[in-house]
């Protein structure tokens, strides 16, 4: 295979494997939501910990250069990590997990993939910081 088709269709995979593990089947989604429901409020803090890691590391890979890898950590941070504050975070403050979920997976993701500068990539991330920071006391 020519090495300028293996970046493009490695990312190809990756992505739909991520969007896969994002909808999961049938029987996987209703386990997941049972699964999601059962966290605690200390675990989604936990969470929320993890989620900050991937933005620093999303920030880093884009100052390298490498906007596909940011995009990826994003996704993966969100799929992996976001998804399990959800519902702890909907008990106790529904607007500001709706507010975190919009920034995250459509402002941010979007803006990584619209090849938006890095300075206003790191703007967002700031933001959804101090919204994760919010979070973070509203669980505790």
């Amino acid at each position: 295979m020519p090495a300028m088709l293996r970046r493009p269709i490695a990312v190809f995979t990756l992505s739909g494997a991520l969007l896969v593990a994002a909808c999961g089947g049938q029987e996987d989604d209703g386990a997941r939501e049972a699964r999601e429901q059962q966290i605690t409020p200390a675990q989604a803090v936990s969470e929320i910990g993890k989620v900050r890691v991937g933005l620093d590391s999303a920030v880093a890979s884009l100052k390298a250069g490498d906007r596909a890898q940011a995009g990826e950590t994003l996704a993966e941070s969100y799929v992996e990590h976001f998804e399990r504050v959800e519902g702890p975070l909907e008990k106790v403050d529904p607007k500001l997990k709706e507010e975190l979920e919009e920034t995250i997976a459509k402002d941010l993701r979007g803006r990584v993939k619209d090849g938006a500068p890095t300075a206003e990539v790191q703007r967002l991330v700031d933001r959804v910081k101090a919204q994760l920071t919010m979070a973070q006391q509203k669980l505790k």
